[in-house]
């Protein structure tokens, strides 16, 4: 079975990985921060939250805006999210992310 590609940034800048990304407020990414890994839709499209970068430090210590990604990369095997988590992302304004750090505008 072939591996995942680890170098991300060349993954997401390619296409391989399509991520979007919006901005929430620390509330927001408290509620969304178990549910990494877990399906959430966008447009209609499936895809996988990721909030595993936030678990770096405390909430509390990291400044606002947190960014919210979302991989299309894949959405096989991954757990659906509440109904409570897809309507926090309904209300986020999520684009296209080319991998840059910070994103561009």
């Amino acid at each position: 079975m072939p591996q995942w590609n680890r170098d991300r940034t060349a993954d997401i800048a390619s296409g391989r990985d399509e991520r979007w990304i919006g901005e929430c407020t620390r509330d927001v990414a408290a509620a969304l921060l178990p549910f990494d890994h877990h399906l959430v839709r966008i447009a209609g499209r499936g895809g996988v939250l990721i909030t595993y970068p936030w678990r770096a430090a405390p909430l509390d210590e990291q400044p606002e805006p947190f960014r919210v990604q979302v991989s299309f990369a894949t959405d096989r095997g991954h757990p659906p999210a509440p109904d409570s988590v897809q309507r926090l992302i309904d209300a986020l304004t999520f684009r296209r992310w080319d991998g840059s750090d910070p994103p561009a505008p």
